[in-house]
């Protein structure tokens, strides 16, 4: 399992690479991922070039929402595109969280007595575990949700984020083929 926060993939389009930064453009000034409000998908172009584009999530709120905070895209002229995203912000933020409540939970955990209080407290125990299981229980949740979680998070969140990529750039290649029919309907009409 890969545990950096980062993932990257080639995925063919059909629209002309012109065409493809055009329509992406156009997508990062309206909110690039469809259906979020503006303070969840603000995102803004830091680099573009003929044939790439770098595109960052502007602030912590998008940052944190959906985990698309770097985006590099790289497009050929044999209709590919190649998309490496870096998502260390989110990934930090799942980190910070987790040992948060870890920390909250070992200052609980020193601060009561947890062995009186699962000897006192039968209702807490784990049926079968002697009162030091536990107590050993106890730590190693803390452990685990404060420490371990957070890195399975970010190695479990690599799949919907490829997916949420596979999807944007469907339909952004569609919005760029249909752009420049629309624009051909409109000169024909005038």
């Amino acid at each position: 399992m890969n545990w950096k926060p980062h993932i990257e993939s080639t995925l063919p389009i059909k629209a002309t690479s012109t065409c493809f930064i055009a329509a992406l453009r156009e997508r990062t000034q309206n909110g690039l991922v469809s259906g979020q409000s503006r303070s969840r998908s603000n995102y803004s172009i830091t680099e573009s070039t003929p044939g790439t584009i770098r595109i960052q999530a502007v602030g912590w709120w998008t940052a944190i929402h959906i985990g698309l905070n770097d985006l590099n895209l790289n497009l050929s002229e044999s209709g590919r595109v190649h998309f490496c995203i870096y998502f260390w912000r989110w990934a930090i933020y799942c980190l910070l969280l987790c040992f948060g409540i870890g920390l909250a939970g070992a200052l609980l955990l020193l601060t009561i007595d947890i062995r009186d209080y699962i000897s006192t407290h039968p209702g807490s125990r784990l049926p079968g575990l002697t009162i030091d299981q536990n107590v050993y229980f106890a730590w190693g949740n803390l452990f685990f949700w404060g420490l371990i979680w957070p890195w399975l998070l970010i190695a479990y969140h690599k799949r919907p984020l490829r997916r949420l990529m596979v999807k944007l750039v469907n339909e952004i290649d569609a919005e760029a083929i249909a752009q420049p029919q629309q624009a051909g309907l409109r000169a024909r009409g005038s």
